[in-house]
C-alpha cells in the first residue's frame, strides 16, 4: 500500500503475484470473473471494491506494472478533491 502526494487523493495497492494481461484487466471488476481455476474464490472481491468506491464518488483503476517491473497488477483508488 502506498500513498502519493498528487492533486487528487490516491490509494495504491500493488500485487506482486502472477502477471495479469491487458485483456484480463478489463474484466477483473466484473462479478464472478476469475482468471484461474487453481485458486479458490468466487470472483467477487474487485467487483465489491469497485461498487463501494463508485458509491463514494471515486474510481478504481487497474493497471499492469510497466515492462521490466514486478508482475501482478496495481489497483489505484482515485478520489477527486471536493
Amino acid at each position: 500500500v502506498q500513498l502519493e502526494a498528487t492533486p487528487d487523493c490516491q490509494l495504491v495497492v500493488r500485487d506482486f503475484g502472477p502477471g495479469v494481461t491487458d485483456v484480463e484487466l478489463r474484466t477483473l471488476q466484473l462479478r464472478h470473473v476469475r482468471h484461474t481455476a487453481e485458486r479458490t474464490g468466487y470472483g467477487l472481491g474487485l467487483s465489491i471494491v469497485s461498487t463501494i468506491v463508485a458509491k463514494h464518488g471515486a474510481r478504481l483503476e487497474l493497471a499492469s506494472p510497466p515492462t521490466g517491473a514486478a508482475s501482478g497488477f496495481e489497483a489505484r483508488i482515485v478520489l477527486s478533491p471536493a
